[in-house]
């Protein structure tokens, strides 16, 4: 070995045991985060309530006060050791394009309708980031009017429910089966035509739980399945479409190949892939978060940036276990942070509430980007008090280490209190 190579090696080495000893430090030292500097974009509404039942921001005001975020930033130049791997996206189906034929509802009366990764992503509404949600026009339901949903393609009715979640009015979730491949899931249907109820039921149940119907029913291309006024607060309703020839890239694939819960978040793919072109472009025209047209892209149920804070993360470092649903204190598995259409970050959960990283907030800073260390300043959605601090450590491209706490400013460094360990 020649002495310049021994000399290189030995400063690689310090800088590797520097590393080791003092730790990853918080890339800002900001104040207590204050309602102002935090402002969130969305209005508050009950803490009972989820995103499902949330109000956008009003077509005529802009949530922000910048213009439309870019969809996809310049990233910084990092080295190959830093460099998050890229996850690319499923192939587009063989059979897309052509096996939808018929709408599934009036696009007129549409007011906006969210890409698949935009939403929630964490503990009980992990499999939230798998589905299309779709908001009714408010003059509809003003008018007192409602929304008819028509079957797609010919399919059956493989499995149902009719109950009531939480305080909402019973509503239906309807699963159809429309070939060995592909499943349409459809929640906040308000009613089912006469056909479908004699099959199924018309006494709602105090839950949600879903069974098969008594008798076939097969329903044609363009034949109605019901109506909808969607939820009772927000008037929106929701659609999943699984393929099961499709496989979504997780950081770890095979933890969402071991249950159930894994399986339908890995097959969730966009909906309107299945159109042709020219009716697929009617729903693509209405994607967005903000306003329609926000982006052309239908979205990926996975947010996983590999080597990145990006993400879903979960207590279990066995990932036999699968995608599962628990909580420890304040901590919450699934756990999902990134950052949305509207170039906000979102954490999902902690302490029960959905957090989200404003661009006016000192902290904000893409956790795709985020390969180390950061610390987010946190802002309650409800009454925009400060909410204290969360401290992400990326201890190894698998796991990682949060540190949460109700009030406080973000620290230099990992904080000295117990934290909880995720898993990827």
């Amino acid at each position: 070995m020649t002495k310049t190579t021994n000399i290189a090696y030995s400063l690689i080495l310090a800088a590797l045991l520097f590393t080791a000893t003092t730790g990853c430090s918080s890339s800002e030292s900001p104040g207590a985060a204050t309602a102002d500097e935090n402002n969130a974009s969305v209005p508050p509404t009950q803490a009972a309530q989820t995103e499902f039942t949330s109000q956008p921001p009003s077509p005529s005001v802009s949530p922000h006060n910048s213009p439309e975020p870019s969809l996809s930033p310049e990233p910084p130049i990092l080295s190959p050791e830093t460099q998050p791997a890229v996850i690319p996206e499923p192939d587009t189906p063989d059979e897309s394009g052509s096996l939808f034929t018929a709408h599934f509802f009036d696009r007129d009366k549409i007011r906006l309708i969210y890409p698949l990764g935009q939403l929630n992503g964490g503990h009980h509404e992990a499999e939230a980031l798998g589905l299309s949600l779709i908001w009714i026009e408010p003059s509809v339901i003003e008018a007192g009017d409602r929304l008819t949903v028509y079957a797609p393609a010919d399919m059956q009715l493989e499995r149902y429910s009719y109950g009531h979640f939480g305080s909402e009015p019973p509503t239906w979730t309807m699963v159809f089966r429309v070939n060995d491949r592909i499943k349409i899931r459809m929640s906040a249907i308000s009613e089912a035509v006469p056909r479908i109820m004699d099959a199924t039921t018309n006494e709602p149940a105090p839950n949600t739980a879903e069974h098969e119907p008594s008798i076939p029913v097969f329903l044609e291309a363009g034949e109605v399945i019901g109506y909808t006024t969607g939820t009772s607060k927000a008037h929106n309703w929701d659609i999943w479409v699984y393929d099961s020839e499709r496989s979504n890239q997780y950081a770890n694939q095979s933890r969402y190949e071991a249950n159930y819960l894994g399986d339908r978040m890995r097959t969730a793919v966009c909906p309107y892939d299945f159109f042709d072109e020219a009716m697929g472009a009617e729903y693509i025209a209405l994607l967005g978060l903000d306003e329609p047209g926000q982006t052309t892209e239908c979205g990926n149920t996975s947010r996983d940036v590999p080597g990145s804070l990006s993400g879903q993360w979960h207590f279990n470092p066995d990932y036999t276990t699968g995608v599962e649903i628990a909580q420890d204190g304040s901590y919450a598995t699934p756990l999902a942070i990134f950052k949305n259409l509207s170039n906000e970050i979102v954490i999902y959960q902690i302490d029960g509430q959905e957090f989200r990283i404003t661009t006016d907030n000192t902290t904000h800073s893409d956790p795709a980007e985020i390969t180390d260390c950061h610390c987010y300043q946190l802002v309650s959605r409800w009454d925009q008090s400060a909410a204290g601090y969360a401290y992400f450590e990326l201890i190894s491209e698998d796991d990682m280490k949060v540190y949460y706490s109700p009030s406080g400013q973000c620290p230099n460094n990992p904080p000295t209190t117990v934290g909880k360990t995720y898993y990827r």
